[in-house]
């Protein structure tokens, strides 16, 4: 098993009295610091917020078989009146890494065109703050082996299109938090095979079944743009 930790994380979002225009356009990008998912109206704007991660998944061996994969990630804070599945997409941003103000609305429209995966994250009518949730199993062939895994992660509301009437917020740690344990990771199990040699010659393959942990790393360049 490895555990991937994240590098990359951050928020791309809009507020716009349109809810199309809101969903539609990005209007601005967050430096690292917090992931933002939010799909909220406050009685005069909409607000709608899409994540970016990614993990350094070079490590895996390109001749492995991967076997399962899970996305950790730790919420700091929530303000819910709806509660809504925190949904991942299977989003290859990697053309606007690093996101910038130039390349922003081209992230913004993959992450809601971009494939679900497998499974959520989580209903936030289930999750605590400052808690570690691990999402159901993912999309095993998604992870790119000796490469760079992207995702972004957005509401479900936002996916469906369905306009909000009220607050629907959840705030992750990134990639760059001081309390590592809250960092968004990957947990990739995946095998190994290699041929046992006697005296030069092959007489058995053997298999290894590994799992590791990979934590996020850095997306964003630049600065808060709100």
């Amino acid at each position: 098993m490895a555990d991937f930790a994240s590098s990359g994380s951050g928020s791309v979002y809009n507020s716009n009295a349109s809810y199309a225009t809101a969903r539609g356009t990005a209007g601005y990008y967050l430096y690292p610091g917090k992931i933002y998912i939010q799909h909220d109206f406050d009685g005069a704007n909409y607000q709608v917020f899409r994540g970016p991660v990614k993990f350094d998944t070079s490590v895996i061996p390109v001749s492995s078989t991967i076997l399962t994969v899970k996305l950790g990630m730790t919420p700091y804070a929530k303000n819910i009146d709806t509660h809504f599945d925190v949904i991942i997409k299977k989003h290859d941003w990697s053309g606007q890494d690093p996101i910038t103000d130039a390349n922003k609305d081209t992230y913004f429209d993959g992450a809601l065109a971009a494939s679900n995966d497998d499974n959520i994250w989580q209903n936030t009518s289930v999750v605590l703050v400052n808690t570690t949730y691990e999402s159901g199993l993912l999309d095993p062939t998604w992870v790119v082996k000796g490469g760079i895994t992207y995702y972004s992660i957005l509401n479900s509301n936002d996916v469906a299109g369905t306009p909000p009437s009220d607050f629907q917020t959840i705030q992750f740690y990134a990639f760059d938090d001081a309390t590592v344990a809250y960092r968004p990771y990957l947990v990739v199990t995946y095998t190994t095979t290699t041929i046992k040699t006697i005296n030069g010659v092959a007489q058995a393959s053997v298999k290894t079944v590994s799992t590791i942990a990979i934590a996020a790393c850095k997306k964003i360049a630049g600065v808060d743009n709100v």
